[in-house]
C-alpha cells in the first residue's frame, strides 16, 4: 500500500490532488460480532499491537478529517 500511495502522490501531485494512505491496524467494530467471530477470537483481537488492543473508529476519524482538509497542504509522513 505504501508504494501505491507514493506512486499516486507523484502522479496526482502536479495536478493539485493529494494521495494519502492510512494503515491503522486492527480496528474494533460491531462487524466482528455480526460476522460471527467467536468469543475466543474477540478476546485476543488486537493483542499483537504495541498497545495490546485494537483501535476504535472514533479514535481514527480525526486523522481522516485532517488529511481531507484543504488547509493541510503537505501532511507528509513516510510509510515504513
Amino acid at each position: 500500500m505504501a508504494e501505491d500511495t507514493k506512486s499516486m502522490a507523484k502522479q496526482l501531485g502536479p495536478r493539485g490532488s493529494r494521495a494519502n494512505g492510512v494503515a491503522p491496524g486492527p480496528v474494533w467494530t460491531t462487524l466482528q460480532i455480526a460476522g460471527g467471530a467467536t468469543m475466543e477470537k474477540l478476546e485476543g483481537f488486537g493483542g499483537d499491537t504495541p498497545m495490546g488492543l485494537p483501535s476504535k473508529p472514533a479514535e481514527l476519524a480525526s486523522i481522516y478529517v485532517q488529511l481531507a482538509d484543504p488547509k493541510a497542504v503537505a501532511p507528509l509522513s513516510p510509510c515504513p
